[in-house]
Order: C-alpha cells, then structure tokens, then sequence
C-alpha cells in the first residue's frame, strides 16, 4: 500500500511516496520532475537494521507530520507524472499553510488523511475499518462485538467439555 507522507525530520520541503510492505518500506521524492525517476530518500528491507516501516508511520503520526491517502489508490510508483501532480498538490494544500502561506486549492488533492494520522484542521479522517473509532459509538461498537467474539468462544468451549463427559 502507498501512502503520502511529510516527515519534517526525514524531508523538510516534500511529501514523500511511502510504500510500505511488512517491514519493509521505500520513501520516494517525486517534486523534482513529472518525466524522471524519483528520488530514493530511503529504503529497507525485510531484516534490515532499524528504521522499519512502522517506525517511519510513527514519525509520521507526531505532530507536524502527515499521512494521507493518495488521490488514487493502485497507481504503479512508476507513474512518474501522476505521483510528481500528487506530491506537488499535497505540498500546495498542506506545505504552503504550514509555513504561513495561504494554501491554494488544487483539484488534484482531495484532503484525505489516514485513519487517526496527522493533525489536519477540519478534515475528518477516512475509516479504514468496520468501527469508527473516532466517536463513542463507535468505540462501543468495538467493545460489543469483542464481548460478542468472547461470548461465543466461551459457549464453544464449554460445549466442548460437555462433549467429552
């Protein structure tokens, strides 16, 4: 899966193309041009030392940092044109506004945060699963059908022991 992220500490002026499989993940800078390869900012793989992809997400959940969705999903990193449009709109969108300036809206970039991630003002993340975990019903929700999942493995085993007596 893909993501855009802004990681300050990582690349103070870009988004950066997250993909991330397992451990291991591949940070792509596409701001510099739409007809050539990206920049490789960083990689690693499967068993490599330390950064792993999910120390790199929890970087990107602090505080000034971002993880959005792309406009698009499925979109090969190959795709120079189409990521180089993406990276510069959420730049536009959410760089610009960062650093004091108005942004300007692009309609490329549909602010689409992860589920939980970033802290950008007034968009609601997207649910990325069956419980909204934003709301108390949601929560709710969650804690009902655990009990629910608890409840039925309890009666099987139960009616396991009765089985062997």
């Amino acid at each position: 899966m893909a993501w855009m992220v802004y990681i300050k500490s990582i690349e103070p002026s870009t988004f950066l193309h997250f993909y991330r499989r397992g451990d291991a993940f591949c940070l792509r800078d596409y701001a510099r041009s739409p007809s050539i390869p990206p920049r490789e900012v960083l990689r690693r793989s499967a068993g490599d030392p330390p950064p792993t992809a999910g120390d790199i997400w929890k970087i990107a959940e602090q505080p000034g940092n971002f993880i959005l969705e792309p406009p698009e999903s499925g979109i090969d990193w190959k795709s120079y044109k189409f990521w180089h449009e993406a990276t510069v709109g959420y730049n536009r969108a959410y760089l610009n506004h960062q650093l004091g300036q108005v942004p300007k809206p692009d309609p490329l970039v549909e602010p689409k945060p992860a589920h939980g991630v970033g802290n950008v003002t007034g968009v609601r993340p997207t649910r990325t699963g069956p419980f909204d975990l934003h709301t108390v019903k949601g929560v709710v929700e969650l804690v009902a059908a655990v009990l629910t999942i608890i409840s039925l493995v309890a009666g099987f085993v139960a009616w396991l022991l009765s089985q062997k007596s």
